[in-house]
């Protein structure tokens, strides 16, 4: 699982350290100039549920190989991201090529990461069922690949990585107290909707399950059907003031959020 005590905020890498699957990073001799890249993401564990852009910050560096050959100028076209997972059944997040103009070295460029349309993705992924039931935390590896041309028109490249987790949304449910006068529903129930209560459940794996720890006076709804983000409830008449607990539970995940009811007689 991510923990983001134990990694440094920026990640230079470079073919080395980065290994045969992400080779060609590093010192670009053809050019006569070594190029470095780092990327500094704004938050290395996203929440999916805050509905903002998490962007990055990258700095490429530009250091001259050799200084008697003629000078040289590296002019940065675009970079290319790609998200891979840490492990196989996290949802995919899409990357992209993106076109950027800058004359190397450049500071403080701000680089597409996390917009909010992934975050939406990653969601919907979650609550469709295509992914791993249970899991919370999906860790990832941001891979950048910047590319470019010097004034010779020899093309260049550096890559940048940066760890990351993305956090589901928690269950929630609303409101989670309230109080009503309990109407007698009688053997056929009540007509009278005044003590009717609508619930709102949000987040999680998406498929729910309601328990009442009351039944004489609400019922159970248990299951919800597929794709319900609300259900109703009808307290019956209490002779005294009585504390009913509703259990949500995410059926995807074992999760559960409670609502107390407090049904008081008329």
């Amino acid at each position: 699982m991510f923990r983001p005590g134990r990694f440094v905020p920026a990640v230079v890498l470079l073919a080395a350290a980065l290994g045969a699957g992400l080779a060609g990073c590093g010192p670009a001799s053809e050019t006569n100039t070594e190029v470095h890249a780092s990327v500094r993401p704004e938050a290395l564990v996203i929440n999916v549920c805050t509905l903002t852009d998490v962007g990055a910050i990258a700095n490429i560096t530009a250091r001259v190989i050799d200084e008697e050959l003629p000078e040289n100028t590296l002019a940065l076209e675009g970079y290319t991201l790609e998200f891979r997972p840490a492990a196989e059944g996290a949802p995919p997040i899409a990357g992209g090529t993106f076109g950027e103009t800058s004359v190397l070295p450049v500071s403080d460029l701000p680089v597409v990461f996390v917009d909010r349309g992934r975050k939406a993705a990653f969601d919907a992924a979650l609550t469709s069922g295509q992914v791993e039931r249970g899991s919370r935390v999906f860790d990832y590896t941001a891979v950048y690949k910047f590319f470019g041309e010097d004034s010779f028109g020899t093309a260049f490249s550096t890559r940048a990585a940066t760890p990351f987790g993305m956090v589901r949304c928690p269950l929630s449910l609303s409101p989670r107290e309230i109080k009503v006068t309990g109407i007698d529903n009688g053997t056929l129930g009540d007509d009278d909707l005044s003590d009717d209560i609508t619930f709102y459940v949000a987040g999680g794996m998406g498929s729910y399950s309601v328990v009442s720890d009351n039944i004489g006076i609400i019922q159970s709804p248990g299951p919800l059907p597929p794709d319900t983000s609300s259900f109703t409830v009808d307290p019956d008449d209490v002779m005294t003031r009585t504390n009913v607990t509703l259990t949500v539970s995410d059926t995807g995940n074992g999760d559960s959020v409670e609502a107390v009811v407090t049904v008081t007689q008329p």
